[in-house]
């Protein structure tokens, strides 16, 4: 694969991010969370591991290593889903799209 840089206009960027965004808000729909409801609502077990595609026995071993964001109350593992999506979003790592963008544009980046 070539390196390629594309030069877009900022109009053109902004309607590729809204597509972007918006077919990623679908897929959350089609998984019966929607942002919207769950930002001040809390997941259980079940749907936090429905969320993440992980396994029930994989959850476990996050929370039990501390690895990721809930609460225990009466015996019982809590999730928020903006805390999700937020721990989710740390792991983030740059493309090669962003890293060229920002030394094109004189920033540092990490």
């Amino acid at each position: 694969m070539q390196n390629q840089i594309i030069l877009t206009t900022k109009d053109e960027l902004s309607e590729l991010i809204k597509e972007s965004l918006s077919q990623l808000l679908s897929s959350q729909t089609k998984q019966n969370i929607a942002p919207a409801e769950n930002s001040k609502q809390f997941l259980t077990v079940e749907e936090t591991c429905k969320f993440l595609s992980v396994a029930r026995q994989t959850l476990y071993a996050y929370t039990s290593n501390r690895q990721i964001p809930f609460i225990k109350k009466a015996g019982k593992n809590y999730f928020k889903y903006d805390d999700l999506a937020d721990w989710l979003n740390s792991g983030k790592r740059k493309s090669k799209e962003e890293i060229q963008n920002e030394v094109n544009n004189g920033r540092k980046f990490k």
